[in-house]
């Protein structure tokens, strides 16, 4: 199904409430993703503007007590019942449970101000700017081969390596905890994860504020999904003209002839961030930091010391992010779409080569002593 959220395919339990569950986001997602208002005013239902400091909302959109043609409703606590009671306003629900189901809280909360509160001309202005920057951060790095650095154990490692050998480093998520890696000016950093580096937890605003304070002591390109520019410019205070937005794509999956600043979407930010921007910039491409995950992983997977973060946190905030998913499920398939990525790339005459241990066959393939 096209507009499908793909962590659906990963999710933990499958029965007759989680199928109910998934078909309502399927539909709430799809009417945000295809809004073409600006919304003015929101009405909350059964809570108070005190439990909405953490959504961004813009100063001049006014809360409101009447629900007219032009009222985003917002509902924190999922119930059926309340759903069926707004059922002939259902594409202006947006639900915001952290409860209810896989990350729909948090992406929805995500989009709030690309798809809600931006009207078509500035989302194309957001685009546009985007293509833009991403021209110059292209001239700034011609000629230069690509190393994209991973957070797992091995992360040190590839780093230095890059560095030692003059490589353009994409980096992303809590490798901006590193010192040496941003004294070295890198230029590129990706990252897009709702609940990780958008959400409410005490250590995603700590992921944000390091964010904010790199980006302060060197510019440096920012690679994330489109719906998240404005909040980066608007709330993060970051220049707009270091902003890349990529736009989700369900048809573009062929990331090395990519012209519109599209990528897949696959829920993980080396496939649907890195690799894209990389093959839009080198083709000849390093990997190295990603690890995989051992057999008796019970996260996602491990980190190394010198990017660790804290999960208890996000998982205390974002409960079903992580109750409702089944890593294993997800993890399989971020494999499958990183070796379709790797073998389209070689076929169109990249050069792909894996500069650490892992336990991704397909990396572990193209070991550069192996």
């Amino acid at each position: 199904m096209k507009m499908l959220p793909i962590s659906f395919t990963q999710t933990k339990f499958i029965n007759p409430i989680n199928l109910l569950k998934a078909f309502l986001w399927f539909l709430l997602r799809g009417f945000q993703l295809r809004n073409n208002k600006k919304y003015k005013k929101i009405y909350l239902h059964e809570f108070s503007e005190t439990k909405v400091s953490n959504l961004l909302i813009p100063e001049d959109v006014k809360f409101t007590e009447k629900i007219e043609n032009d009222t985003l409703i917002l509902i924190r606590k999922f119930k059926f019942i309340t759903v069926l009671r707004y059922l002939f306003s259902l594409s202006r629900i947006r639900l915001i449970d952290k409860n209810f189901f896989l990350s729909s809280e948090a992406s929805t909360r995500l989009r709030f101000q690309y798809y809600d509160f931006s009207n078509l001309v500035e989302r194309d202005n957001y685009i546009n700017l985007s293509i833009e920057n991403f021209k110059t951060l292209k001239n700034l790095t011609s000629n230069k081969i690509i190393g994209i650095l991973g957070t797992g154990p091995s992360y040190d490692i590839a780093r230095d390596y890059y560095k030692e050998n003059n490589l353009e480093i994409v980096a992303c998520n809590s490798s901006i905890y590193d010192d040496e890696l941003w004294n070295s000016e890198c230029k590129i950093f990706c990252f897009a994860d709702p609940v990780f580096h958008f959400g409410t937890s005490s250590e995603a605003y700590r992921f944000k504020d390091t964010v904010i304070k790199r980006f302060k002591e060197n510019k440096f390109y920012i690679i994330c999904p489109i719906a998240a520019f404005p909040i980066l410019s608007n709330d993060w205070k970051i220049d707009s003209s270091y902003i890349i937005g990529l736009q989700p794509s369900t048809k573009n999956f062929n990331i090395g002839v990519n012209t519109d600043l599209s990528s897949p979407n696959t829920s993980n930010v080396l496939t649907e961030f890195m690799f894209p921007i990389s093959a839009m910039i080198s083709k000849k491409i390093y990997l190295g930091g990603f690890d995989g995950r051992d057999l008796n992983e019970k996260n996602f997977w491990k980190y190394s010391e010198t990017t660790i973060q804290t999960l208890d946190e996000h998982k205390e905030n974002h409960p079903s992010f992580f109750n409702d998913r089944n890593i294993n499920k997800y993890y399989k398939r971020h494999v499958s779409n990183l070796s379709r990525q790797i073998n389209d790339l070689e076929k169109e005459g990249y050069q792909i080569y894996n500069v650490t241990n892992t336990n991704i066959g397909i990396l572990n393939e193209r070991m550069i002593n192996g």
